[in-house]
């Protein structure tokens, strides 16, 4: 199964855009300034001055008041600690998102690069992630169903992957459901079927 993250500035800037798009006009001027620094930032890291670009984006989430503006520095920052390998750093960061679902999100991302499935599972079980945002609901679902399939849940499994495709077109996602109804539920029918939605969305 291809791997749930794609790139880190990709997902970030994915992200940021549906952050952006739920703030106000009269915000804009501000937003302005943000993204100006924002993109300073990217272009340390990109650089490879991690160690300023991580100072970068946490000043950046201490001195704003936008709760917005300050999940997505928070975000960054938290990926950015993960590569470099400041493991207990990034989540420490992830979980003072102040955006409650993108925190959780971030959490898992963080859990599912460490390999640490189970625990996602075992934190975010009881989530009601219907109720969130679907732009950050559908790799909340992707992940936990990922951390299901780890632990042999092909049930609980395949209801998030479902929830997931639901949301986004993903052809990865579609082979995950595929194998899980196959290797856990032993259901061939809607295996085959899933499969088949998997090589039409790679030939379209």
């Amino acid at each position: 199964m291809r791997n749930s993250t794609v790139s880190y500035w990709e997902r970030i800037t994915k992200t940021s855009i549906i952050i952006i798009g739920i703030v106000s006009a009269c915000a804009v001027s501000a937003w302005g300034d943000y993204l100006s620094d924002r993109k300073e930032a990217q272009k340390l890291a990109g650089g490879g001055t991690n160690e300023a670009a991580l100072a970068m984006f946490v000043g950046m989430a201490a001195n704003t008041s936008s709760d917005a503006q300050k999940s997505d520095a928070l975000e960054q920052a938290a990926m950015l600690a993960h590569t470099m390998k400041q493991d207990d750093k990034a989540m420490e960061l992830a979980r003072q998102i102040p955006l409650a679902p993108l925190s959780k999100t971030v959490q898992m991302r963080l859990m599912n690069e460490a390999h640490k499935l189970r625990e996602i599972v075992d934190a975010f079980k009881d989530e009601n992630i219907d109720a969130w945002p679907e732009s950050i609901a559908a790799e909340a679902y992707h992940l936990r169903g990922k951390a299901y399939i780890q632990i042999k849940d092909g049930k609980a499994a395949a209801a998030d992957l479902q929830k997931a495709i639901g949301l986004t077109s993903a052809g990865y996602l579609l082979t995950a459901l595929a194998d899980t109804c196959v290797l856990l539920l032993k259901d061939d029918e809607l295996g085959l079927e899933a499969y088949r939605r998997a090589l039409q969305f790679q030939t379209s």
